[in-house]
């Protein structure tokens, strides 16, 4: 390698370095200015950090979110809260605030959303009760509990091919029966499934009149 890419190399590795402190830096200070609620001057710190070529840490999505919807840049913030709820998903430090900044941004944006104040509250899913279980009729047996035979196909006697002629016997698995229990529901004709509401957490989001 000819000196010259050599020298190039340990120079761009020495300026992503001092970029990458640099957006450390304004990071911590963009937070301060967002706890004083000096939001403009913390978006201005926040557009600095985007443009650096450095790796940046999820949260900043939604930090960068809360600071536009404080300035009022409605369209902006939902981009950035969006993307951070994809990022983190219910595992996210800032879930509950995405959820609640999606809600007031809605209220801002939209003139038909109720006027009251709400919050986005946790608490036990409504639909299932907590079990973080949904029931349905089986669609394995349709909710009959039993399904046809699959040795003998429901004709409750099997054939067995001998030099004598044909030989039928009761089937050994239905019992001569023609039908077993359907091994999904387990004979209960309802199937489980995770909650659709909840997502199988036993927990769900509502919102909630501000008390």
């Amino acid at each position: 390698m000819c000196l010259l890419c050599c020298l190039f190399q340990v120079a761009n590795a020495q300026t992503n370095k001092s970029d990458t402190t640099q957006a450390r830096l304004y990071y911590e200070q963009a937070q301060k200015l967002m706890i004083a609620g000096k939001y403009i001057q913390a978006e201005v710190l926040f557009v600095k950090i985007f443009k650096m070529d450095v790796l940046l840490p999820d949260e900043i999505c939604y930090y960068y979110g809360k600071t536009l919807f404080e300035v009022k840049k409605y369209a902006q913030s939902k981009s950035f809260i969006e993307k951070y709820i994809r990022l983190k998903g219910e595992e996210g430090e800032y879930y509950l605030q995405s959820l609640q900044l999606e809600l007031d941004i809605e209220k801002a944006t939209n003139p038909q959303a109720p006027k009251h104040c709400e919050k986005v509250q946790r608490d036990t899913c409504h639909q299932c009760r907590g079990s973080g279980l949904a029931f349905q009729s089986c669609t394995r047996c349709e909710g009959h509990g039993k399904i046809i035979c699959d040795l003998c196909k429901g004709n409750k006697v099997n054939i067995e091919s001998t030099s004598f002629g044909e030989r039928y016997f009761t089937c050994s698995r239905c019992q001569g029966m023609g039908v077993v229990e359907c091994p999904v529901c387990e004979g209960t004709r309802q199937e489980k499934r995770k909650c659709a509401n909840c997502r199988g957490k036993g927990m769900a989001y509502y919102r909630r009149a501000c008390k």
